[in-house]
């Protein structure tokens, strides 16, 4: 099953950050509060910009189609690559080249 994620990034964009705020996500929002700070890395996924008509929620926690399932699993491939170079040399690394 895969969700979306980011609609603030423009689509077929990835993002590797040390930490910051929630950006407006009530998820990452709850994610920073039960850690107890911003300082938590993360992987955003860009999926924008939102479609007119849509609400922000429904949105993001919306199914992808078939189609857009094919279109963005090269992005995929590309947040799992930047996922293993940070995990081997580091998230500044990995922004480095990835950002």
């Amino acid at each position: 099953m895969l969700f979306r994620s980011d609609f603030q990034l423009p689509n077929d964009t990835i993002r590797l950050r040390p930490g910051g705020s929630g950006g407006g996500q009530n998820g990452l929002a709850d994610v920073l509060a039960r850690l107890g700070g911003s300082t938590v890395p993360r992987l955003r996924i860009g999926i924008g910009p939102l479609p007119a008509g849509w609400k922000s929620a429904d949105f993001v926690l919306g199914r992808f189609s078939r189609q857009e399932r094919d279109a963005i699993a090269p992005l995929l491939e590309r947040a799992a690559d930047a996922a293993e170079e940070w995990i081997a040399t580091g998230i500044q690394s990995a922004m480095n080249r990835y950002n």
